[in-house]
């Protein structure tokens, strides 16, 4: 059973928890006098458990008139009258029906009836068909008759109610979800004021087979639309009676000489006999597809979302599920037609987008309804605690050795905590962006784009996307790992500052737009994280983000050295991961990181940048090279003024003294393009450099440069 209730603590709480009372065995006391326990119920101390089968849009968050019902679980019923336990046994046991059975009950503190249901799984409100839909679940079940009284608080999604142990355990079966989607299919209809002879259009067939064996011998000839016969129904009616007494439809029999004209399917074979049919008939048809507008979603056999243009679905309906493509003569809908208009009307969704980790199928996402077509699955952690290499020796060997410095070890394993915990807990968090540098052949590789993008349910190549800006991405917001594994980024300056941005856009946003060929492009939430694995020459390393400005807290550098480590055949190597994996996993889970390692709680863990790969990017950068200009204009600056300590004055009077500097005028033209270009060169630099110290005065930007005589 996928179905839960949700709880109030008490009636003036607003926060809303999953619960399944009937699983709780330490209660508080209750009042006993009603008018204590109306007072009770509404005290802030009071912790009790307040239900309601309606789940809110905020799922948190208490159902009223700000946060609508989204999903119902099951049905709960008052009644105003007061029983014995063993009345509401002997009640339940004469008057439910089979297949709408409730599967508890309790006596409230007035000693009446109280009387829930649970559905198998839940289903999603459909705005306007709510009435219809709870009369027929209401008749369904038989809840008006099962006891007198029945509160009228059954229609309302924000009445909760308090649970009052012991309760009944009546039966163990919730009511199954085809049951539940005939009955939303059904309410559709009604609400649109379905028209036609009948509910039911059965296969003439299996209507024949049914008159077979409940009225054997009552037919004679063929039984098909038009034909006519016997009122086969009729206690007087034999195979000879007047063969002209009825007509045979899709929907029922025609009669002349009954009671009345028509009589459908369920009037001849009993409801439940149609009933059983309809779910077989639609109920796994409209259980199996979403509907985003344009396409209709199902799983196919390997369990992955595939998306089919109208067409290709109704042959999938009619092949899967049997039902028939040609309309009645009637002109009606076809069965699978009617089956695709049901998917229309009660499974429809905004888009389909991937949410990684979250195990729900249809959640809402940025105020939209979303079908989650996401199916990444984490490596599961091996049961238990281990510590650091237990059953996972080689992993364990390889990082120890390969980390420059091994502190940084613990950092970068913090890291990769947050990010998998997250994951398995099902609330991805986002994390900075990881680059490795190190010596050819190392494992940098082998760590980004198998271990982590493995631990994690894989990963794909962004370099085209992070460098290029490809526009179809749907591949890497379908993984939480985005590895880059080359230094293209640096080949220009245009594409190594596109690079940048687009590092500090994965790493900074959790909204990105995401386009998969022949769909239209949507948003999606994406917190996963990049891995940037390059050489550690100077070269190479130029194709880190300058780390200057905003960027440092969004990224981590670490290096990797020459371990020595032999790396065994791949085979032998796959096979080792695949074992030591799990027991890596469990150590990440139950292994809790130093304080140090703690940061903001944006990103949870500190960044770590390697000494050496800080200063190498920040060698290459622009603000390095402006850096370098300005050293040579205060170097003359302190020459010209000994008896000052720094130099003062906003963006546009130190370009001027650029310019007044003969040896710097011919540089600073195509070096400096204006003021307020200057301006972002210092705000810059200023992240990096301890000499700049920057002031606000009247609204103007003052600049504070120290002079270090020794420098100068």
């Amino acid at each position: 059973m996928k179905t839960t209730l949700f709880s109030l603590p008490n009636l003036s709480s607003g926060n809303i928890t999953p619960v399944k009372p009937w699983e709780i065995k330490d209660w508080p006391q209750f009042p006993k006098s009603k008018d204590a326990f109306k007072d009770w119920v509404s005290l802030s101390t009071t912790e009790g458990h307040f239900v309601s089968a309606y789940e809110g849009i905020n799922p948190h968050g208490r159902v009223n008139k700000t946060n609508a019902p989204w999903k119902m679980h099951g049905l709960i019923a008052d009644y105003d009258a007061v029983v014995t336990r063993e009345e509401i046994t002997d009640g339940l046991g004469r008057r439910t029906r089979t297949g709408f059975k409730p599967m508890f009950a309790h006596r409230t503190v007035s000693g009446n009836c109280r009387v829930i249901w649970m559905f198998e799984e839940p289903i999603s409100i459909l705005p306007g068909v709510m009435k219809e839909f709870l009369g027929l679940l209401i008749k369904e079940t038989n809840a008006k008759n099962l006891f007198p009284g029945l509160d009228d608080n059954i229609q309302r999604p924000e009445q909760y109610y308090c649970w009052m142990p012991p309760a009944i355990t009546f039966s163990e079966t919730p009511i199954k979800v085809n049951a539940i989607h005939n009955l939303l299919g059904i309410a559709v209809e009604r609400a649109r004021k379905y028209r036609g002879e009948g509910d039911a259009a059965i296969p003439l067939d299996k209507v024949f087979e049914r008159l077979q064996a409940t009225y054997p011998g009552k037919w004679m000839g063929p039984f098909e639309v038009g034909a006519r016969g016997p009122a086969f129904w009729s206690p007087e009616a034999t195979a000879n009676s007047n063969p002209t007494a009825a007509i045979v439809t899709e929907t029922g029999m025609v009669a002349f000489s009954q009671e009345r004209s028509f009589y459908n399917w369920a009037d001849l074979f009993g409801s439940n006999w149609v009933r059983e049919f309809q779910e077989d008939q639609y109920g796994g048809a409209i259980s199996s597809f979403w509907f985003d507008g344009k396409y209709y979603w199902r799983r196919d056999l390997e369990g992955k979302w595939r998306s089919t243009e109208s067409g290709v679905a109704k042959q999938d309906i009619i092949g899967s599920f049997g039902l028939s493509g040609a309309p009645d003569l009637r002109g009606t809908l076809s069965q699978a037609d009617e089956a695709m208009r049901r998917i229309r009307d009660s499974r429809i969704i905004d888009a389909p987008v991937p949410c990684l980790y979250d195990p729900r199928e249809v959640l809402i996402q940025n105020g939209r309804r979303v079908l989650n077509i996401s199916r990444l699955r984490i490596v599961q952690p091996a049961e238990g605690s281990h510590a650091w290499g237990e059953n996972f020796p080689w992993i364990a060997n390889f990082l120890d050795r390969a980390l420059d410095p091994h502190d940084s070890l613990t950092y970068l394993m913090a890291w990769l905590k947050r990010f998998y915990c997250s994951a398995l807990e099902g609330r991805l968090v986002p994390g900075q962006a990881v680059f490795i540098a190190g010596p050819v052949g190392k494992g940098k590789t082998l760590f980004g784009s198998r271990i982590v993008a493995s631990l994690m349910g894989g990963g794909s190549d962004a370099s085209d996307y992070l460098v290029n800006g490809s526009s179809f991405n749907a591949e890497l917001f379908e993984v939480a790992v985005w590895n880059v594994d080359d230094s293209s980024s640096a080949n220009s300056l245009e594409s190594h500052k596109r690079f940048s941005q687009m590092i500090k856009k994965g790493v900074a946003n959790t909204r990105h737009a995401y386009h998969r060929k022949f769909h239209d492009a949507q948003t999606v939430d994406w917190m996963g994280r990049i891995i940037d694995t390059l050489n550690d020459d100077p070269e190479s390393i130029q194709a880190i983000p300058h780390t200057d400005g905003s960027i440092l807290d969004k990224i981590s550098l670490y290096k990797f050295k020459d371990h020595g480590i032999e790396f065994p055949s791949h085979a032998d190597l796959e096979a080792t991961l695949n074992k030591e994996m799990p027991h890596f996993a469990a150590w990440l889970v139950s292994w809790n990181p130093p304080a140090e390692t703690k940061g903001s709680e944006r990103y949870g863990v500190k960044s770590y940048h390697h000494p050496i790969l800080l200063q190498e990017s920040r060698s290459s950068s622009g603000s390095h090279e402006f850096s370098e200009f300005l050293d040579l204009y205060l170097k003359q600056y302190a020459k010209d003024h000994p008896e000052e300590t720094e130099w003062s004055g906003t963006a546009t009077e130190l370009l001027l003294g650029f310019q007044n500097d003969a040896s710097l005028r011919d540089s600073v033209k195509m070096f400096i393009h204006g003021a307020r270009a200057l301006g972002r060169m210092l705000a810059n630099l200023s992240s990096t450099d301890e000499r700049l110290k920057r002031k606000i005065v009247r609204g103007t930007t003052i600049w504070k440069i120290s002079l270090a005589r020794e420098e100068y």
